[in-house]
């Protein structure tokens, strides 16, 4: 599967300069983060070295090729590379070179299955990396929620303080004519207070959630940074219907948990495959090319007319080179006997990281299934919180308005006034946190069917 929340952020394609003043949407603040989150790109280093790991085990059944050369001086009694003969009390210079290659032919399949096993590395990393991208996604989306959440609740604040500033108004009004008693005013301009300090909590709230938002995006430079509220009006608020099982299905699907979990015990089959391998016989080949000089080698330049032996001459260079070229083709075999208990352990050891990857395989698919149980559990819990939220401020409405107007007339004292007023300023509270739940909440559940974080 393809990054799910990169392929949603490519929709959104536009490079965000620190400067922009516009409000940035969730998808824009997922793909910055996705862009320049250094825990990110540390997880996005680490895969490129199983990639290198990989590659060099590929290139690694290949032939090695190396050139050797070595100039020495020797003095005193010296064996003549050259000539196998020892040398007394003269000064030999020497140089020898070669070319060697050699290729492993047989090795109990190692190699095949330690590229096998680099490659799954490779996939399982890749998983991993995308969980890391889904796991920044949702936070950002709930801190993003949360955001847009106290600042419906400061709005909300707002609102009720203006309310309460009316009656502040009202109350002098009424107090400067003698119809009210001054204590019934102070009342009013006590509530006055107590609004004013909710108002600030709940601005105080929407400062803190907008720096979380900002570190989250490490954007703490940037004094303009805002986030546009999406358009919740016709927000489908509905029963979740949805079996836990039909979701687990597609969440295996469109998750890289799952994925990851499975490469790594497939990666496991491979290392138990090498280390089983380390029994097997091995057969390399190996061919030499290579020649030598030595200054103190002569050569036959001509036959002495009297005596009839040779007359020997300085050996060149180019010449001995030429002629001392020498070139050997082996073929080795190595069987293993005995190693220290090596080879037993690696099969033991090898064995017990199967074991371990098919146990993190059972526990990465009971996880995934309780997360998505809770979820789904959430979910439906948000929902019946959000339904009784809203009769509930249905019901305070109504009480409020019936008792603000009797407060108006002068038949209800203020306490009782105060509290239809606070009973309906929590439950708007309530149910402005119902809805954001809810929506947060359907949404993991969305996310775990189809892989991807949208408002």
């Amino acid at each position: 599967m393809k990054a799910a929340i990169l392929s949603l952020c490519l929709l959104f394609s536009i490079t965000i300069p620190a400067f922009q003043q516009t409000p940035w949407t969730l998808e824009q603040c997922i793909m910055h983060a996705l862009q320049n989150n250094l825990q990110l790109k540390i997880q996005e280093v680490n895969q490129e070295y199983y990639k290198n790991t990989y590659r060099q085990s590929v290139i690694g059944v290949l032939p090695n090729l190396n050139a050797n050369g070595n100039y020495s001086v020797s003095s005193g009694r010296a064996l003549d590379q050259t000539t196998y003969q020892f040398t007394e009390n003269e000064t030999v210079k020497s140089f020898n070179g070669s070319l060697n290659s050699s290729v492993t032919l047989f090795n109990g399949f190692q190699k095949l299955n330690t590229i096998m096993e680099n490659k799954f590395k490779v996939l399982s990393g890749a998983e991993e990396l995308q969980k890391f991208k889904n796991d920044i996604a949702l936070n950002l989306a709930l801190a993003y929620l949360q955001l847009l959440l106290n600042r419906e609740l400061a709005d909300a604040a707002k609102n009720q303080l203006d309310i309460t500033k009316l009656q502040f108004d009202r109350s002098k009004q009424l107090m400067d004519a003698g119809s009210i008693p001054q204590s019934k005013f102070l009342e009013v301009q006590a509530q006055v207070a107590n609004d004013e300090l909710n108002l600030v909590n709940y601005q105080n709230m929407v400062d803190i959630s907008l720096l979380n938002l900002k570190q989250m995006l490490d954007l703490d430079t940037v004094k303009t940074f805002d986030i546009l509220k999406p358009d919740f009006a016709n927000f489908p608020i509905a029963d979740i219907t949805s079996s836990v099982d039909d979701i687990f299905q597609q969440a295996v699907v469109n998750l890289p948990q799952i994925r990851k979990a499975e490469y790594d015990l497939k990666g496991a089959k491979k290392s138990l495959h090498v280390a089983y391998g380390g029994m097997s016989p091995s057969l390399s080949l190996s061919y030499s090319y290579g020649s030598a000089y030595s200054d103190s080698r002569m050569q036959v330049v001509g036959i002495d007319p009297v005596t009839k032996l040779p007359i020997y001459g300085n050996y060149p260079f180019k010449d001995q080179i030429n002629d001392n070229i020498s070139g050997t083709v082996s073929l080795g075999a190595r069987v293993p006997i005995f190693n220290g208990w090596m080879v037993n352990t690696n099969i033991s050891n090898a064995k017990l990281g199967v074991k371990s990857s098919e146990y993190q395989l059972e526990v990465a698919r009971k996880q995934l299934y309780k997360e998505i149980q809770q979820a789904q559990t959430d979910a439906i819990a948000a929902f019946k919180k959000y339904n009784a939220s809203e009769n509930a401020v249905r019901s305070s409405e109504e009480s409020f308005r019936a008792i603000s107007q009797k407060f108006d007339l002068g038949l209800v004292n203020f306490v009782d006034y105060s509290a239809s007023k606070n009973q309906f300023t929590v439950a708007q509270s309530n149910l402005l946190q119902a809805k954001y739940s809810y929506i947060f909440k359907s949404k993991v559940l969305e996310f775990y069917k189809n892989g991807q974080v949208k408002l």
